[in-house]
């Protein structure tokens, strides 16, 4: 072979590694048995698992099934990742579900420990009031007890320092001993009550408004109805104008038909709320109010509150010639708010 023949030789081979090369960077091929950037993904995850199952093991739960159900579980996930963002989900979600696992069975299981220590004390049953005890790990000291009513033997105080099954260190856990039998309130146990409590006071809180609402001390809205009573047309004798007596009348069916909330004349009606005539004027929690029409709107049931209302509608049109125009519409309620002069 001649030199120009080696020479081009050498040029088309460097040509095809370069064109590899670039090809490989761009990840455009793979070499034969090569793993893929999943399956390199896949593979580093072996070592998390070995490190999730020696904690476990360090911690004494590695055999407790809810650990082993977890970690199964998280292998299982990460085989049947299909994408490298797939696998990084599963390790973020899973591998956090088995830590907790594993922090919550130690926690029962250093619990049951302690408990079990604590009830074998021969002052429990002497014990009249509820008692508290606090029993921590410290990474010094080692495990310490604070017995303020001196409730525990020195036995049993000693016999929680050196149980080989307590850890060195962990947070406090507090003890409450009533009519002879401890009981571990953990910080779990705290948490679910004051969640429990923030519960109970939204609850609280929304009753509150409910009922502030329906009361007429604060305001409301909803759909419902509003209801203008006109006077008699040209009608100058007294029953054919609108009177206090004939508000309360339409009111009091109203609310028998299941009214929510109701204002007359811009007034929000409560239990106390006051009308009546002074002269030509209507007075609605002492203050004046427009007349012909009067106005007034109500939230509830709509048909329920037409129903109400028909047979004084009626009677109202029919006998006094007064006029009373219903119409459903969103309606919104003003507190109830009394000047004070």
């Amino acid at each position: 072979m001649d030199k120009n023949k080696i020479l081009w030789f050498i040029v088309v081979a460097l040509l095809i590694i370069n064109s590899v090369v670039i090809l490989r960077s761009q990840e455009l091929i793979a070499f034969p048995g090569e793993l893929t950037k999943l399956e390199m993904a896949r593979a580093g995850t072996n070592a998390m698992i070995t490190y999730l199952r020696r904690y476990a093991t360090d911690l004494g739960v590695a055999d407790i099934n809810s650990v082993k159900e977890r970690l199964g579980l998280l292998q299982y996930k990460i085989e049947l990742a299909t994408s490298e963002e797939d696998l990084a989900q599963i390790i973020l979600t899973e591998s956090g579900n088995v830590q907790e696992t594993i922090l919550r069975e130690a926690d029962n299981l250093r619990n049951q420990v302690i408990l079990g220590i604590i009830s074998k004390d021969p002052n429990l049953n002497t014990i009249q009031e509820k008692v508290a005890i606090v029993v921590w790990g410290d990474v010094e000291y080692g495990v310490q007890v604070s017995d303020v009513g001196n409730v525990l033997s020195a036995e049993t105080i000693t016999a929680l320092k050196e149980s080989p099954q307590l850890p060195h260190s962990f947070s406090d856990v507090a003890v409450t001993i009533e009519d002879g039998s401890p009981k571990v309130l953990s910080y779990r146990s705290l948490y679910d009550r004051l969640s429990a409590l923030e519960l109970e006071t939204a609850q609280l809180q929304q009753s509150l408004i409910t009922q502030e609402e329906r009361s007429g001390y604060r305001a409301l809205s909803g759909h419902g109805i509003q209801i203008k009573i006109y006077d008699a047309e040209g009608g100058y004798q007294a029953f054919e104008i609108v009177h206090d007596s004939d508000i309360r009348d339409i009111l009091n069916e109203l609310f028998s038909a299941g009214a929510l909330g109701a204002s007359v004349g811009g007034q929000r009606i409560i239990n106390t709320s006051s009308i009546r005539c002074v002269g030509p004027v209507i007075l609605v929690n002492y203050e004046s109010i427009a007349v012909d029409p009067v106005t007034i709107q109500v939230v509830g049931d709509v048909e329920k509150l037409t129903s109400g209302i028909e047979i004084i509608k009626n009677t109202l049109e029919s006998i006094k010639g007064i006029s009373i125009v219903v119409e459903e519409m969103d309606v919104v309620l003003p507190a109830y708010s009394r000047k004070v002069s």
